[in-house]
């Protein structure tokens, strides 16, 4: 049983793979670790910690997983190197589906109990914000002052998740 928890989430990290980025003209700047390397060092930390598969079972059992929250990086490096907000709009369900795939990955291997985190309100975010647009547009805003396109973009990533 684990006393205490351990995270292998990394800042900056997308649910995309690097070469899946790559193959949209577009890079994160910050490091290669997405949701996938993640899970496999988490894979590689629990095949150090289990003496056998029966083991790891055992010890999975009562664990709390928590996939999330990822995504917002992809369509923030997506935004801030100069695709549209269409072309990020198209990049949701290939995000989504990234995550899906690493949530079955973590059932895999051996998680019962597991959240997967939503997407915050991208549209709340400054720098969001500020990388979504060009100087000459002007983004529609709600009373909070938060975009209404990246609060959209929130709605559609979280409806498809």
């Amino acid at each position: 049983i684990f006393r205490h928890g351990v995270n292998f989430a990394v800042a900056g990290a997308t649910a995309l793979q690097t070469e899946s980025l790559a193959a949209e003209n577009m890079r994160n700047p910050l490091t290669n670790s997405s949701l996938s390397v993640q899970l496999d060092w988490m894979w590689s930390y629990f095949n150090s910690i289990c003496y056998d598969t029966n083991d790891c079972v055992e010890k999975l059992r009562s664990a709390l997983f928590i996939v999330g929250e990822v995504g917002s990086y992809d369509y923030y490096y997506a935004l801030s190197q100069g695709k549209t907000m269409e072309d990020v709009k198209s990049m949701v369900s290939d995000v989504v589906q990234a995550i899906l795939d690493g949530a079955k990955r973590v059932i895999d291997m051996g998680a019962s109990k597991m959240i997967i985190a939503g997407m915050f309100p991208l549209g709340c975010f400054p720098a969001h914000v500020l990388a979504a647009f060009p100087a000459n547009y002007t983004p529609s805003y709600d009373e909070h002052r938060c975009s209404n396109d990246l609060n959209n973009l929130s709605i559609t990533h979280n409806d498809q998740l």
